[in-house]
């Protein structure tokens, strides 16, 4: 590997790699330098574009496109290509990707090939393999190519040899090459690489290069680079190798154009990339005469989703309410918040209304949580490509209401009133300062609501591309929606058709007790969901697309049916019956207005 310590396929593990290279203080001070300079320049770069937010978000969506509709691009862009002369390629793996390469190089009888700068190439490690075989690569782009002579790994995406200083390079050289380098002066170190490099272009037989995009409408192959040099390898070799990924892939030429003007500021900070190289195909006796493309057959592609969604109501200043009810004497059972109260008669002064209902602040906590994993593999066979995969999504919807919990306290003219005159007495104040409410009600949730659901739907497509004009879709889904659980089997559900042990209809069911689930309802599990399609192209312009499928979707969220927590089990109700004036006296001897005789 080299003297850099830089963390790389077949380096040492992170902790050892990291305390090597924190170590050496010449990467730190070409790092530190090279990272605020890049960063420094792309702010400048982006400030420039006053719509530089949305180009990303175009260009977010055009990339969600191609993941959506990843085997529709990818067969237009195999019938692109192959409609220009090119050959397309698919490889299950890097061992698969490697060994294609190494044959087209051997049939064309080359020893050693030119390389564009390729991160592709680099994970899969195509260098190692050509040697391996018998074949040199030679990287062309300088920094990699410095890289390459010093045995090293790069160590920096855009600027790979930025742990090498002028004298480390000039000792590089001086050692590998046959043009030496006269000195350490950057014009030098260039005009060395130069002659070198110059020798390798006139003389290659196969070049060998990755992609920056693809675009599937017209089987076109972009590279952008600032020297020229891959530019050299795009035109003198006469065969052309293209290792590309599939996710490089943009559907047409006007989404192509929305990521010229993004990378180039985005990651060397110009406005515009100084070499953008654009090949379609072959053109005969213009030039390379062959041209390979090729990506993996064989595609998995995982995501993982999280969401949360907090829609509670807090009150903020709920230690200090609770604080005045216990001074104030309002605190009584479960009721421990300042309460609602509630005047059931106002009182007047000159007819003049002097005071009105107030009221305590109560929390209502919701929160749900979902969480989404998904698995895709697509194989693609001949004329099929073959989709599966499982969808799994979680839900988790936790509520307490009412807290803390505060009652409703009415007061009216009834303690206070004289029962034995007709006229109206008594007043609602008066009987609020003795502390004799008319009546008291409650509700307040005893624990938390903790809901729990599932959904696991998984899936097999085949996209069968029967001629050049017709493709068939047949697919099969299975989607399971489980019923709601609590996490505690908190609260329960009422059954009207149930018997109790005295014979009568109408019982509680508690989760998980007495022969019931913890859904207690049973859930359908028969939900078979075959989906079939087809695209047939009747003219070049226009394309006819059909389908039939079944679908099934998720229970409505209702309280009374999925949330078993939000019942009479699992909360705490009060009700005092209303107190009349001519029965309160019956209740309180001592009130004020009693009558003696």
């Amino acid at each position: 590997m080299g003297s850099n310590p830089v963390t790389w396929l077949g380096s040492p593990v992170f902790p050892k790699a990291a305390r090597a290279a924190l170590a050496d203080t010449q990467l730190r001070r070409n790092l530190r330098k090279a990272t605020h300079t890049i960063r420094d320049k792309r702010a400048r770069a982006v400030a420039e574009l006053p719509d530089w937010e949305q180009l990303r978000l175009a260009g977010e969506a055009v990339k969600d496109d191609v993941l959506s509709n990843l085997d529709t691009h990818l067969e237009r862009m195999e019938a692109a290509v192959t409609a220009r002369g090119g050959v397309v390629h698919w490889a299950r793996d890097a061992r698969e990707a490697n060994e294609i390469v190494l044959r087209l190089a051997r049939e064309a009888g080359a020893d050693e090939v030119v390389k564009v700068k390729s991160m592709a190439t680099a994970e899969i490690e195509l260098n190692e393999a050509l040697e391996a075989g018998g074949i040199r690569a030679v990287e062309t782009d300088l920094a990699e190519l410095i890289v390459q002579m010093g045995h090293d790994r790069p160590s920096h995406i855009l600027v790979p040899a930025i742990h090498r200083n002028r004298s480390e390079i000039k000792e590089i050289f001086q050692r590998e090459m046959a043009e030496k380098p006269a000195s350490d002066d950057p014009r030098d170190l260039a005009e060395a690489a130069r002659r070198h490099l110059r020798r390798k272009f006139l003389s290659a037989r196969v070049a060998v290069s990755g992609a920056n995009f693809g675009v599937a409408d017209t089987g076109s192959i972009a590279v952008v680079e600032s020297e020229g040099n891959g530019r050299m390898c795009l035109t003198l070799p006469e065969v052309l190798i293209t290792v590309m990924g599939i996710e490089k892939l943009v559907p047409t030429w006007r989404d192509l154009e929305v990521f010229l003007q993004l990378l180039p500021r985005s990651s060397t900070a110009e406005r515009m990339n100084p070499y953008t190289s654009v090949w379609t195909g072959v053109t005969p006796g213009d030039g390379p005469q062959q041209f390979h493309l090729f990506g993996p057959r064989v595609v998995n592609e995982f995501r993982a989703g999280y969401n949360r969604a907090n829609s509670s109501s807090q009150a903020l200043r709920a230690s200090e309410e609770l604080a005045f009810a216990a001074q104030n004497g309002f605190q009584s059972g479960p009721i421990i918040g300042f309460p609602n109260v509630n005047w059931t008669a106002s009182g007047f002064t000159q007819s003049t209304n002097i005071f009105s209902a107030f009221t305590g602040a109560t929390s209502n906590f919701a929160f749900e949580n979902a969480f989404q994993y998904s698995d895709n593999v697509t194989v693609i066979h001949g004329n099929h490509t073959v989709k599966t995969g499982v969808d799994v999504r979680r839900f988790r919807f936790d509520r307490l209401q009412a807290f803390p919990p505060v009652g409703n306290y009415f007061f009216g003219p009834t303690y206070t009133a004289n029962p034995s005159v007709s006229q109206a007495t008594g007043h609602p104040y008066a009987d609020f300062l003795l502390g004799l409410p008319t009546s008291v009600i409650n509700s307040s949730a005893i624990d938390w609501s903790r809901q729990r659901d599932l959904y696991v739907g998984p899936y097999v497509q085949d996209d069968w591309k029967i001629s050049r004009r017709l493709t068939l879709n047949i697919g099969f889904r299975y989607d399971l929606y489980t019923q709601p659980v609590d996490a505690k089997n908190t609260g329960g559900m009422f059954d009207p058709n149930g018997v109790n042990s005295a014979g009568r209809r109408g019982i509680i069911i508690v989760p998980g007790t007495k022969g019931y689930s913890r859904a207690i309802v049973q859930g359908h599990h028969k939900n078979f969901a075959p989906r079939f399609g087809f695209a047939y192209q009747a003219t070049q312009k226009l394309v006819v697309r059909g389908g039939w499928g079944m679908f099934y979707s998720n229970r409505e969220q209702n309280d009374q049916t999925t949330d078993m927590a939000l019942s009479l089990l699992n909360f705490r109700n009060i009700d005092m019956p209303a107190v009349s004036a001519q029965t309160a006296s019956a209740l309180s001897s001592a009130s004020p207005f009693a009558v003696v005789k």
